[in-house]
Order: structure tokens, then sequence, then C-alpha cells
């Protein structure tokens, strides 16, 4: 499973810029012997690789010039502190030293460095985003004062989290690129992918492992691979769940996020996510804005139309079909988000009623803007988990099937896409 066509195609591809050297035998799984050692790999051997199943892993049997180190890894982590937004979730220049030397300090083996070597090299944004969420989980650990083996765990979490993405088809990560459902379970399965690597290696096996694993499970039971909810889920698992939001928020196009924004975000997710780590995170913001994106009145209620709109024709779909299990289930998300988004002001059954002197106020207008943001977000996360439980708990009846599955498809297109296609659409009918 983790010699993968994807996976080796990377490796050939590195082994162009840098020698990539056999430093074992390369077996098939039968015993035979496929490649010396000594050996540098060459896109004249990816064909042999491909069409064998190994006997290990072939980045055991591996090596190559320049790999990562946790030198390289510190260097990078106290740049990002130094000359990003990331620097913001410090308080001071000695969190600064003692986080840099925690990863200076991380036990990276031969076959962990060449793995992210190769995100480094031929997946570089996989790479920082990584290491951004392996700074933002140990900025986390430290400021709920975990002793200092803790704050490794979860700056290790972050580093390893997406590994599994390497053995995954590029292609399907662009987000340009529409996923079926057959390569969505292929991004549903990276955490699983991840977490095989790490268990051939004592050190990470534990703590570390089973976070990465659970880096996409949910306290509500709605994340993946296994739906766990939040008893099951353990506490570097949930922590890393908030560490990957934290990195994503802050190095968005935007520059560091508005306290106010995040705010806005984990209420939305306050059923998904650790409130403890959630408020860390909070905290750690600085209280001076940065510039914000500009907001029409329009667009803001363009999405809550939009909502409004889905959530409506949800309940349609409940009060005919409300009897299946996974009509339930989801209705119950659906209801969760309407809460949500009404403890912060936005009722969607009057949002008609929205003062239209809004664009004359831009922080409100900016914060509704936000909360359609993430609603929206929130709809199309509901129907990815319509998808994941499609195999074991669709219905029978071929009305609900159909009508059920036809929500999912619209509640699952992206914002900006959805409002591409109302466009078209308006300009068709003339």
């Amino acid at each position: 499973m983790q010699n993968t066509p994807h996976y080796i195609e990377k490796i050939v591809a590195l082994s162009q810029r840098h020698p990539v050297v056999t430093v074992r035998p390369v077996h098939a799984e039968n015993g035979i012997k496929l490649i010396n050692s000594g050996v540098h790999i060459s896109d004249s051997l990816y064909d042999k690789l491909v069409n064998h199943k190994l006997l290990l892993p072939l980045d055991e049997c591996l090596s190559v010039d320049n790999a990562v180190s946790a030198d390289s890894i510190a260097e990078t982590i106290a740049n990002l502190i130094d000359e990003t937004a990331f620097g913001e979730l410090l308080c001071s220049s000695s969190e600064k030293t003692k986080l840099v030397d925690i990863f200076a300090r991380l036990p990276i083996n031969p076959v962990l460095a060449f793995k992210l070597t190769v995100a480094r090299e031929e997946a570089p944004k996989i790479y920082r985003h990584s290491l951004e969420v392996a700074l933002c989980a140990a900025v986390l650990a430290m400021h709920t004062h975990a002793p200092q083996h803790e704050i490794t765990n979860a700056a290790a979490s972050g580093l390893f989290h997406d590994i599994g993405l390497l053995h995954i088809n590029s292609e399907f990560l662009d987000a340009e690129h529409s996923l079926t459902d057959q390569e969505r379970h292929h991004i549903y399965a990276h955490p699983v992918l991840a977490h095989l690597v790490l268990e051939r290696f004592p050190e990470w096996a534990q703590e570390v492992g089973r976070a990465v694993l659970e880096h996409h499970e949910r306290l509500d039971a709605s994340g993946y691979p296994r739906g766990l909810d939040a008893c099951e889920i353990s506490t570097l698992g949930q922590l890393l769940a908030v560490a990957e939001l934290a990195a994503t928020l802050i190095s968005g196009k935007s520059g560091t996020p508005a306290p106010e924004d995040i705010r806005v975000i984990l209420r939305l997710n306050q059923g998904k996510l650790n409130h403890q780590f959630a408020n860390v995170l909070i905290a750690r913001f600085l209280p001076e804005s940065t510039a914000r994106q500009p907001q029409t009145y329009g667009q803001t209620l363009s999405s809550l139309v939009e909502i409004s709109t889905s959530i409506q024709d949800w309940q349609s779909i409940a009060r005919l079909h409300g009897e299946h299990e996974i009509v339930m289930l989801i209705s119950q998300r659906i209801e969760r988000l309407e809460r949500d988004l009404a403890d912060l002001g936005v009722d969607l059954q009057f949002w008609g009623m929205i003062d239209t002197g809004l664009h004359e106020d831009g922080s409100s207008l900016h914060e509704l803007a936000m909360a359609a943001q993430e609603g929206r977000w929130q709809l199309r996360a509901i129907a990815q988990e319509i998808h994941r439980l499609w195999t074991t708990l669709s219905p029978i009846h071929p009305l609900a099937r159909e009508s059920i599955w036809a929500w999912s498809q619209r509640a699952d297109r992206p914002p900006q896409a959805t409002l591409e296609a109302r466009a078209k659409q308006a300009q068709a009918t003339g």
C-alpha cells in the first residue's frame, strides 16, 4: 500500500535533480531481487518498480543527497516565526528559542527524512503546510502547559500528518480539480496511509501515529476515516485538528486573520473542535486587525440565500424521508448549523429582513460575510459526510436515494463554483 505508483513517480522525479541511491537491495514480495544496493534510481527503473509488489516500503531501501534533517526543519521553523504571520502566535523570543530547539532535537530517522525530502522537493505545498501545522501544534501544546515530551509529540504529529498524501495522485489535490467520488475516497485514505508509515517506527507509533490517524476526526463524529466521536479521539488528535485549522487560517492570502474572524469560524465549528485548544488559538492572536478582503452586500446576501435555500431543500427531503437513518443524522447536522449561525445573529428564516444599511457598516458586514462563507463550507462538509456514509447508510427506497444524493451533489459544489453557475443560468435565461 505504501509503494503506490504515484509515490514511486515522485521518487523518480526527485532522482532527476538529486542522486537517489539504493542502500539495500530492492526485492519483490516473492523474494526476487529487482535492484542491487548502490544503484542510482532513474526513470528507466520506474516500470520495474511499479509492476512488482515490493517486499519492503521503497523508501526503506533508498537515500538521497541533501535530505531533510532536524536542523533544516528547525531553520525553516525559525524563518516562519521571523518572516510570516506565524510569529504572532508567540509571546516572546524565549518561546521561539524553546520551539526551535524542540524541532532541532526531533529524532528524524533516515526513512522519514527521505519521505520528508520527497515532500520538500516534489510536493512543496504539502511540506510547507506540514511545517506550519507542526509549528501551530507545538504552540498549542506549549500554551496549555504541556510537558516538553508532549510538545515534541505535537510538533511531530503536525510534521507527519499529511505524508499519506504523497502516495496519492497529485492531480486530486489541485484546487481546480473536481473530485469524483472514487477520487475523494483516495483523499479520505491519507490519514490511514500516514499511520501505516509511522507504525513501523516505535518512537512515533503510539501517540503521534494515533493523532495522525485522527487529525480529520471531529467531536460530533462527522469526520473521517473512522467517524470517531469526542470520547474516542485522543487529546493529541484533537489538538492536531485545531492546529491544522490554525495553519490554514494564518497562511491565507489575506495575512493574519483578525481575532473576530477566528471567533466566527470557531463558533461555527464548536461542535466539532476542542474548545480549550480553540480558545488558545484565539488568545494567541494580537488584537490589531490587518487589512480585510472587501465584502459586498450583494455577495453576502447571495451566500445567505444559497445557504437558506439549501437548508429548506433538505428540510423538504427530511419531511418525506425522515425515517431513514442517514436523513436523521444529516438533519441533526443541519439543525446544529442553524443554531450556530443563529448564535452569531444569522437567522436564516429572516434573511430577507437583513438591514440593507449593512453596506455602510464594514465591520458588521465583514462578520456576516465570514459567517456566510463558513456556513457554506459547513454545508459542503455535510454533503461530503453523506458521500462517505453512502455505501452503508444509503436508503433502499429509490426516491429517497435519488433526492438525498442530488441534494448532496448540489451542496458539495465549492461556493465560487455555485455562484458562477448561478450567474451563467441568469445570463442564459436573460
